[in-house]
């Protein structure tokens, strides 16, 4: 019988979100970021990484939502969230953020699955107040399975 672990620790793949995130109002949609091209790594397994461009005040119970837009063919993708369009994308993560004034960072504890192909990402601000005007990132991280 096969055991299967963690090929390696997350790998950065880079930033996938960042201008779209500057001032990003509360319950607010940031446009869908660049594609990320998983045709080549194959990568399994993604974890993601929100790091605010300075310091703001959320409110109890803030979150940020975190979307993947897949596309089968490479081209083609969903239509990008929007308060009539909500969360038509798969929810890959919901993070827990912090009440007070800070800066804002935030990692997801656990991977979520990664499709083969091109993805994009979008973000949902639930956090009670307006993201920073500049450097807000979010980031991704990759790993893989290793089966002996």
């Amino acid at each position: 019988m096969a055991t299967i672990k963690w090929g390696t620790s997350p790998t950065s793949r880079g930033t996938v979100l960042t201008t779209e995130l500057n001032s990003l109002a509360n319950a607010g949609y940031c446009g869908v970021g660049p594609a990320f091209d998983n045709t080549s790594n194959l990568d399994r397994w993604g974890w993601l990484e929100f790091l605010g461009g300075g310091s703001i005040t959320p409110t109890a119970g803030a979150t940020i939502s975190v979307f993947l837009v897949h596309s089968l063919d490479g081209t083609n993708y969903d239509d990008a969230a929007s308060a009539t369009n909500p969360a038509t994308h798969q929810l890959v993560a919901v993070l827990s953020i912090q009440t007070g004034a800070h800066t804002v960072r935030a990692n997801t504890l656990f991977p979520f699955p990664l499709p083969p192909g091109k993805f994009k990402f979008v973000l949902k601000n639930n956090t009670g107040v307006t993201l920073t005007a500049t450097t807000n990132t979010l980031t991704l991280f990759t790993s893989n399975e290793a089966v002996a």
